[in-house]
């Protein structure tokens, strides 16, 4: 019986350490993951990405300025119109998405904040 009970200890501490060994692997997984995430996103927030995520919502601003001019133009054709709208449509949702990235928001004019507000 003696024996019996110390290949159970022995299998019991085998399980145990195998366990503990698995979970602790999977936990540094988990740590390095964690870690990797934090620095994407404290590389997201920089001020470099900032100012470039600035930069394009400025320049897709503009482009869609220009736009609306042409809208607004009596010598474009209905046909032509459409094919503005459309692109317009198109940069409006790109701009909307970078300017929703923009966490510094003194970083464009108030115009460009007025516009998100109206058009995002």
């Amino acid at each position: 019986m003696n024996v019996l009970k110390q290949a159970g200890i022995g299998l019991l501490i085998i399980v145990v350490g195998t366990a503990a060994i698995i979970g602790l692997y999977q936990g540094a997984w988990w740590l390095r993951e964690d870690s990797v995430n934090r620095t994407g996103q404290i590389n997201n927030d920089s001020y470099q990405r900032q100012s470039a995520l600035a930069d394009e919502v400025t320049d897709l601003h503009t482009q869609i300025t220009d736009l609306d001019v042409m809208l607004a133009d009596p010598e474009v054709t209905d046909e032509e119109k459409a094919v503005v709208h459309t692109n317009r449509v198109s940069l409006v949702n790109n701009l909307c998405d970078s300017y929703g990235q923009i966490q510094i928001l003194n970083s464009v004019s108030t115009d460009i904040v007025t516009f998100a507000a109206r058009e995002c």
